[in-house]
């Protein structure tokens, strides 16, 4: 079993798209945030055992795992759970950004649209990096023209949390539009 510390070192990825950047084969890859977009007073955070108060500014805290367990997104409510511990703090709300990521890190992993890889946070931040404009391409793969390296890993109980939630809110999305389908798409009377 991986150890706890290895598991909150890495961060969960939503496989997107494949596309060629500068002339590279890369792969666009969502991640879960809490952001803010107002000034939040009264926040505390933890350093070396000790909370120090602080106020936060535009807030982006990147999520490594549920808020239930922890770690991985084991189930639907693991999922659940991070949109209501965020959504249960004033100003605070769950977002989807995403990083481009080079083909190669993957290895030989089949790469497929929803799936889930976790990625090292040190890779991650290169990638962030990357797609924030602070390095060029050729930064972000150097290290791949020494050696090929496989940084991603494929999580296949998150995949399989995450394409039953989305499953799931498709589903009740259209129950409640059915429900309530005359208060929809009403025709403008003249």
């Amino acid at each position: 079993m991986e150890s706890k510390s290895k598991r909150l070192s890495t961060i969960p990825l939503v496989v997107d798209v494949e596309r060629n950047i500068d002339g590279y084969e890369m792969v666009r890859c969502a991640y879960y945030s809490i952001e803010s977009e107002t000034p939040l007073l009264g926040t505390e955070i933890e350093i070396q055992g000790t909370d120090h108060p602080f106020l936060f500014l535009h807030l982006e805290a990147i999520f490594l795992g549920s808020p239930i367990n922890q770690d991985y997104f084991y189930s639907t409510d693991d999922i659940d759970a991070m949109y209501e511990f965020t959504e249960s703090h004033e100003g605070l709300f769950v977002d989807i950004n995403d990083i481009w990521i080079p083909i190669s890190w993957f290895g030989k992993q089949e790469i497929k649209q929803g799936r889930i890889f976790r990625i090292p946070v040190d890779r991650f931040i290169a990638c962030w990096k990357f797609r924030h404009d602070h390095i060029a391409v050729e930064e972000l793969i150097a290290t791949d023209l020494k050696e090929v390296a496989v940084y991603l890993d494929y999580s296949e109980e998150e995949s399989r949390s995450f394409d039953e939630w989305t499953r799931l809110q498709i589903s009740q999305s259209q129950e409640f539009y059915h429900s309530n389908r005359d208060n929809y798409l009403q025709k403008i009377k003249s």
